[in-house]
């Protein structure tokens, strides 16, 4: 199957109250993964006083075999196809930790 190219995928695009959190997913023409998120409001009081938090997080292409073994992904599934059945709405969160705790990838805050 051939990897898709600068597609972008939301994982979560919530709305709560007067706050909203989401984050999208892409693999880049260079075959990288970036985890987009932002969140608007309130609930970013303890990491921004503008009420606004915007980050990514970037897997280089050469350690997408490690993380796709940390998600579970077989390496013949189209991964974006694979974040989308596994790693939407509230399990997106979870995605964040193993993406955070494999140290597979690289946080920005924008």
């Amino acid at each position: 199957m051939a990897a898709r190219r600068d597609t972008t995928v939301t994982l979560r695009d919530e709305q709560r109250d007067d706050s909203s959190s989401s984050l999208r997913a892409r693999i880049t023409t260079e075959g990288e993964l970036e985890l987009v998120g932002q969140d608007l409001g309130p609930m970013t009081s303890m990491v921004s006083d503008d009420g606004e938090y915007e980050y990514y997080w970037n897997v280089p292409v050469e350690n997408l075999p490690a993380l796709r073994e940390v998600l579970g992904a077989p390496a013949d599934v189209d991964l974006l196809d694979f974040l989308v059945e596994h790693f939407s709405g509230p399990a997106s969160q979870t995605l964040e930790s193993l993406v955070s705790g494999s140290g597979l990838g690289t946080l920005t805050v924008i």
